[in-house]
């Protein structure tokens, strides 16, 4: 199975900064570069979207100068990735679920994998506290 574009851009910009910086070697050692789409069936199903998808797309990376490539990566391959919420709407609330969420890009559920290593990518909207 082959990845898409916005999925393939999304992962070498988040694994050339992981490979860039210090503490994160330190912590997890160096992520490959050449990282292949999982070709698992359910990989290919259909995702249940969740409310925050509504709002990535509203995300304005400008104002975040230093994230601004991930966020544009993340903003064009928002309905490709399959986003997650851990709470239930009774622990949290109504609010707090529709504006939250979180995706692998490199785990179990992500579109590509690496033994021993989970690159999870988490939005909270804002005033959102966690």
């Amino acid at each position: 199975m082959e990845a898409s574009k916005n999925l393939l851009i999304l992962r070498d910009n988040i694994v050339e900064f992981c490979n860039s910086r210090g503490e994160i070697l330190a912590f997890c050692g160096r992520i490959s570069k050449n990282l292949r789409c999982k070709s698992n069936p359910a990989q290919r199903l259909p995702v249940q979207r969740q409310p925050v998808q509504n709002l990535v797309s509203e995300i304005n990376p400008p104002k975040f100068p230093k994230t601004k490539t991930f966020l544009e990566d993340i903003i064009r391959a928002n309905y490709e990735l399959k986003w997650n919420t851990t709470y239930s709407e009774n622990e949290v609330g109504t609010d707090f679920i529709k504006r939250y969420g979180w995706f692998d890009l490199i785990g179990p559920n992500g579109p590509f994998y690496m033994r021993g290593t989970r690159i999870m990518i988490g939005y909270w909207g804002a005033n959102l506290e966690y």
